[in-house]
């Protein structure tokens, strides 16, 4: 069993218990031999380590999805799930380094695809990881690669994000951390370049939006090389270095202007000059920034607008807003700058639909690994024939997708909601998979089934959650568009209405969170949090700013073009002069990265 990287739970001799399975995992795993099937499925009980089972097991896994994409026309899709800090990001970049290592690198855009992949992982890293308490480098934004193929050849790669875990640039977790991109910004500039940036004198323990979290891991050394290697990949990319510091650094100082109510009509502002130094970097008068900050529009009935200053608290929260705008929007601006280099300059066919994560097979990507007499490890099932001249002709793509794994943190906000929400219905798919639908193939050919599978079902859970006309997600929507909605009165209606779940239970003696019993275990969830989190929008007053009359900072503008610039004739988005509208603050266009 030691050398066999093809090894598979299911053919284990003698009972296939609980007992027996853990033994077996743990007497591999004191072996390092940290990769396993079960059936179509791959087993890693350490995604990051070093393992002899590892490659073989990652290329198997890209041949077989290759060979059935080309065979079957349908398109593929290879899921990574685990728990967070699993290693799912390492192995989603390992799939997909494996995948393009099995082109012929000849031609001069194959060669330039190669290394733009490598360079935007770089990249992206910095901009999408964090510290957190179980995970060092967790990777913070959920990724999907469409990889599109025409006959045997990849014609194009898209990259696809998802930016969930937004409160962590203003408000991280007390032992974790913020985004590894500011830390390295700070220890890597230079004094002339920290001057031209407004942030001489600055470090994270002076920073509000950093000094809320732990103290950072890496050593300077560490954080100044791996800000070179950041800048160098940028330069690679074509993207101006300077655009991304100024935002980069506008964020970190907007975390030190806070406003207060004062004896004045107007608003206090502690954090003056950092307000200065924000305003520059965004190319506006600090004058025109606060307003916009501090003010807001509202529309009578008459259809006529007029401005008034709102509370500190709705000042703070539009400062926060704004942050989490600006990094959003770079991030996803550099994602839609590295998918226009994943693609050939010459026309290309448009990609396909995204495979669903669901499939109505109980087959998966990966067929059993089973050796074959001819030593080649085959699919499970025979393909049908394909002449060349199909094979040669036929689109279709094959996805990777890098899921988050689930959470359980001191607070649980939206994010861990909506990360264990989709933990749970690739839980159910898994199950389904593996278990249900077999069982029901043995029923219909009449035969009789010796196992009973005593698993967690997760579809209450699911519904609970997700339901679309009455689940949780929905009334948190409902709930969160009321301007004087209170945590204790949603967490009311939270119990009024699932009391009776066998998935929800409430907190004894606290009136603003309650417990979901997931597959993986008990998650208590603080609404507060729930409500902040999932306010995902931003006044209009707030976009204005960004008007090319008041910034003179192109690249500010263009992260504010699809509310700038769109439709002038009556589209709800269009933001010219603010009417008291509300804009989203990641568009749909900009979640994606398109």
């Amino acid at each position: 069993m030691e050398g066999d990287e093809h090894f598979d739970l299911t053919q284990l001799d003698g009972p296939l218990t609980a007992d027996a399975i853990l033994k077996t995992l743990q007497h591999r795993f004191t072996h390092n031999l940290l990769q396993c099937w079960i059936g179509p499925v791959l087993l890693s009980m350490s995604g990051t380590a070093t393992s002899p089972s590892l490659v073989p097991s990652v290329q198997y896994i890209i041949s077989q999805a290759v060979e059935e994409l080309i065979y079957s026309k349908n398109p593929q899709c290879i899921v990574l799930t685990g728990e967070s800090g699993s290693g799912k990001s390492y192995l989603c970049e390992k799939l997909i380094v494996e995948l393009l290592k099995r082109e012929k690198i000849t031609a001069l855009w194959t060669k330039e695809l190669f290394k733009n992949v490598i360079t935007s992982m770089v990249v992206l890293k910095a901009l999408g990881c964090a510290m957190t308490i179980k995970n060092k480098d967790s990777s913070r934004i959920g990724r999907m690669f469409e990889v599109l193929y025409t006959g045997r050849n990849i014609t194009r790669i898209k990259l696809h994000c998802f930016h969930l875990d937004q409160m962590r640039l203003v408000s991280p977790l007390r032992f974790e951390l913020n985004y590894q991109i500011f830390y390295q910004i700070l220890a890597g500039l230079s004094t002339d370049e920290r001057a031209k940036l407004h942030i001489q004198g600055y470090q994270w323990k002076n920073l509000h939006y950093l000094s809320q979290a732990s103290e950072p891991q890496d050593p300077e050394p560490r954080l100044k090389a791996l800000f070179e290697a950041w800048k160098s990949s940028l330069a690679k990319l074509g993207i101006p270095l300077n655009d991304v510091l100024r935002v980069l650094t506008a964020v970190m100082l907007l975390g030190n202007v806070s406003f207060y109510e004062s004896k004045e009509q107007e608003l206090g502002v502690q954090g003056s000059e950092e307000l200065v130094a924000v305003a520059a970097l965004l190319g506006m008068r600090s004058l025109v920034l606060q307003r916009g900050l501090s003010f807001r529009t509202h529309l009578s009935s008459r259809g006529q607008s007029s401005q008034a200053p709102c509370s500190a608290a709705a000042a703070n929260q539009a400062r926060d807003v704004l942050a989490k705008a600006l990094y959003i929007r770079t991030v996803s601006a550099i994602i839609r700058r590295i998918n226009a280099l994943f693609k050939p300059s010459s026309q290309i066919p448009s990609p396909v639909s995204p495979a669903p994560i669901v499939s109505p097979t109980p087959r998966g990507v990966v067929s059993p690994p089973t050796q074959m007499p001819s030593g080649n490890r085959l699919s499970q099932v025979t393909p049908p024939l394909v002449t060349h001249q199909d094979m040669l002709s036929t689109t279709s793509s094959l996805h990777v997708i890098d899921l988050f794994g689930f959470e359980s943190n001191e607070s649980n906000a939206m994010e861990q909601l909506c990360i264990n929400w989709s933990e749970e219905c690739l839980q159910e798919h898994f199950i389904t998979s593996m278990f249900s639908s077999v069982l029901e193939d043995c029923c219909k050919e009449g035969i009789e089934s010796l196992v009973e599978p005593n698993v967690f079902d997760p579809a209450p859970c699911i519904e609970l959650i997700g339901n679309e006309h009455d689940g949780m997600l929905q009334l948190v929507n409902k709930e969160t568009l009321s301007p004087r909605v209170q945590s204790q009165d949603i967490c009311v209606r939270l119990r009024d209405k699932f009391k009776a779940h066998p998935s929800y239970s409430g907190v004894k003696g606290s009136a603003s969170t309650f417990t979901i019993q997931h597959f993986a275990g008990e998650v208590v969830y603080d609404v507060y949090s729930l409500l902040n989190a999932n306010a995902d929008t931003i006044a209009d007053d707030v976009v204005a700013l960004f008007n090319e009359k008041d910034c003179k900072f192109g690249f500010a503008v263009h992260l504010f073009s699809h509310e700038l610039n769109r439709d002038r004739t009556g589209s709800h988005d269009y933001v010219g002069l603010p009417q008291g509208q509300m804009c989203r603050i990641t568009p749909i266009r900009y979640i994606y990265g398109q």
